[in-house]
């Protein structure tokens, strides 16, 4: 497959991701600055920063593969610029965001146990990303995207710097495959 195509496709892929990643990060934070004491409660809350966090936890994995399909093409680019993404996805894989995803997030039962996953197993596994509470979130975040758009180092942002490379050896001819 000829750098263009793969290029193309790429940059679609990513840009999926990057949109599903602002997306639930935003929502997350919402959730957060919300009223525990208002309408559903404490409840309502919890399980929608569930949501926000299985999207995450799920486009990660979805991030890891890119990275693995796309690896060789990504490597023939810039070290200027991918060593930032690279750099990102070490942390992803320090997640363990496949365990988390097998064991809990897009199965009722844990792959590895034949059993629903335990409390204390998932606690460790998202507490890996997010922190040991909710209110450490938000650095987990920041690390995907700054609340404000800057230039900062964050994940996204290194998944941008790759579309605009990829934009660069398509010359800006992109068609959805």
């Amino acid at each position: 497959m000829n750098d263009e195509i793969v290029a193309n496709d790429l940059s679609w892929a990513l840009n999926d991701l990057v949109l599903d990643l602002i997306s639930a990060v935003s929502m997350g934070r919402e959730v957060l600055a919300a009223d525990r004491n208002g309408p559903g409660g404490i409840e309502k809350l919890c399980g929608r920063l569930r949501v926000c966090n299985h999207s995450i936890v799920l486009s990660l994995f979805k991030l890891n593969e890119l990275r693995n399909h796309y690896g060789a093409f990504i490597k023939k680019l810039p070290v200027s610029v991918v060593e930032d993404f690279f750099s990102h996805m070490k942390k992803v894989k320090k997640f363990n965001v496949g365990d988390l995803r097998n064991a809990h997030v897009a199965h009722p039962i844990d792959q590895k146990t034949n059993a629903p996953i335990s409390i204390e197993k998932l606690e460790g596994l998202m507490g890996l990303m997010t922190g040991k509470d909710n209110l450490d979130s938000e650095s987990f975040y920041r690390w995907i995207c700054p609340e404000k758009p800057s230039g900062e180092k964050c994940l996204v942002n290194s998944m941008l710097a790759i579309i605009g490379l990829c934009r660069e050896v398509t010359k800006d001819q992109f068609k959805r495959s």
